[in-house]
């Protein structure tokens, strides 16, 4: 041991468990150059806390003071302890790395402090959890995780308890006077990628500070300086509200929620507090699918009423109106009379006055059953009356009973009007300025009345395999070349006439004869 140079040597191999203790104001650093276990573990304990003693650690040289923010917890650095400004301090340290160099700096005067370097191959925590954890190993990396708390401790070793808070629920807490800070924690599993809201209200207004920590170090309000590893927020009022949002990928090293509620004065014996821990958002997938939800429920209630009442309401207004239905008379398919033959109308010219004040008339029409009689019998009749409706209706009276023949006529009636108005033009033109009350119209006159076509020329029958043209070519059988084939079956036969080239070239694709489809062939004579 050199301490002059306040610097010491150790070999391992020969000492496992090395102890010692130090009074001094130098920075002191410990060389080991064997290590023939798998871990190497310093602890150290101060006589007085001290929060500028730091204990860290380095393979192949000795610790570099402007590296120490870089330096991983537990390994090559006690941050945690040295934050929450304890009285003990803890290393784990690896062999298969070189020498390692363990340095205890300080600036305080006559530091005294006790220190235990251990050489084994278990796992060994800081302070041993505690004895409210045990020591989570990773097995596939053979890497330490450091202490897993039980129940509700929390802390770098599980030394501290806290009260758990549930989601979507109310905590009551109560202050003693002998009590000034509680310890909390929540588990944000439940809660990833959601909002995440903290309600609290006191009955006093100005003596409570919260303290959210980001780290496994549990700071006091009174060292607490360093934003890097919590934030205060004070309530005010008696009331006062902490939202934030939780990352979908948050590490597991960062998944209970750790704060604290701290009491600065109070002149009453009890404090009451609530803490509701709700979150009332939730994240954007699941809103969007609410909004989509909801919609698909609100849209079909409201558009669906509102479209059933207008068709029933177009339905109503379309029957309801008889002037936008059509009503063809029936045809009994009656033959049609000879052209030569006259009937004769009755048309009221008053009609076609342009007389407002004119009286309205109605038809009224009576079909009689024609099941046993061979003769139509139509008789409409003309009955004014003193109203204005129905004003553009046609009367007319259908006197004429053919003796023989039986007369279907379709006249249709479109919104209580019978023609349209390029016939009433028509006929008005024909009444020679209403001279003469009727006109007895002829059988071309009542046809282009009634706007019937005239019957299309009928087209003589197609006479099939005519005697003087080949039914294959379409060409005449006047040459030579003309041969017969006899078509059908022996109790029923038939002879048609086709070219010889025409029929060979048919025969050369089917049997049957091209006019009759009845097996066919050529005759003996040709």
């Amino acid at each position: 041991m050199n301490r002059g140079k306040c610097q010491v040597t150790l070999n391992m191999s020969e000492n496992q468990n090395w102890t010692a203790s130090f009074e001094t104001s130098r920075n002191i650093t410990f060389q080991v150059t064997s290590l023939p276990n798998k871990y190497c573990y310093v602890t150290i304990e101060l006589q007085d806390r001290d929060p500028n003693f730091q204990l860290v650690a380095d393979y192949q040289f000795k610790p570099n003071p402007g590296l120490l923010s870089t330096y991983k917890q537990g390994e090559k650095i006690d941050r945690i302890s040295q934050l929450e400004n304890r009285r003990t301090r803890f290393l784990k340290l690896k062999r298969n790395r070189g020498i390692i160099y363990i340095s205890c700096l300080t600036n305080k005067q006559n530091n005294s402090f006790k220190i235990k370097i251990t050489a084994k191959d278990q796992e060994q925590c800081d302070n041993e959890c505690s004895l409210n954890g045990f020591c989570q190993v990773i097995l596939l990396q053979q890497k330490s995780e450091g202490c897993v708390c039980l129940n509700s401790f929390i802390g770098n070793d599980c030394h501290q308890l806290s009260e758990k808070i549930v989601s979507r629920s109310i905590k009551d807490v109560e202050f003693f006077n002998t009590e000034t800070i509680k310890y909390f924690s929540i588990d944000l599993y439940d809660s990833l990628g959601k909002d995440l809201r903290l309600e609290f209200e006191s009955e006093c207004e100005d003596w409570l500070a919260i303290i959210i920590y980001k780290t496994k170090a549990l700071i006091n309000p009174k060292d607490s300086n360093n934003s890097k590893y919590s934030q205060i927020f004070n309530i005010t009022g008696g009331h006062g509200t902490i939202l934030t949002q939780i990352p979908i990928n948050l590490p597991e090293s960062q998944r209970f929620l750790l704060f604290a509620v701290f009491k600065s004065k109070s002149y009453q014996d009890t404090n009451h507090l609530q803490i509701g821990f709700n979150y009332h958002s939730y994240s954007p997938d699941e809103d969007g699918q609410d909004s989509a939800f909801l919609a698909s429920i609100i849209i079909p209630c409201i558009l669906g009423p509102i479209l059933l009442f207008i068709l029933i309401k177009m339905g109503l207004k379309r029957y309801s109106n008889p002037g936008n239905l059509i009503f063809p008379f029936q045809n009994h398919n009656f033959d049609r009379p000879d052209n030569t033959q006259e009937h004769r109308y009755e048309m009221p010219t008053e009609y076609f006055r342009e007389n407002r004040n004119s009286q309205p008339s109605r038809i009224q029409q009576n079909h009689q059953n024609d099941r046993t009689n061979t003769s139509l019998n139509i008789e409409a009749q003309i009955n004014n009356r003193n109203s204005q409706q129905n004003r553009n209706n046609i009367s007319y009276n259908l006197d004429s009973r053919p003796p023989r023949n039986n007369y279907s006529y379709n006249l249709i009636f479109a919104g209580n009007q019978l023609l349209s108005h390029r016939y009433q033009q028509s006929i008005y033109q024909n009444n020679n300025s209403n001279r003469y009350r009727n006109q007895i119209l002829t059988v071309s006159q009542e046809n282009q009345f009634l706007n019937i076509p005239s019957p299309a020329p009928r087209r003589p029958p197609q006479r099939i395999n005519q005697i003087d043209e080949c039914s294959i070519c379409l060409s005449d059988l006047t040459n030579h070349n003309v041969v017969k084939t006899t078509c059908g079956y022996k109790n029923y036969q038939r002879s048609h006439k086709f070219h010889r080239d025409c029929i060979q070239q048919w025969f050369a694709q089917q049997r049957n004869c091209p006019n009759c489809r009845r097996p066919t062939s050529l005759q003996q004579d040709n």
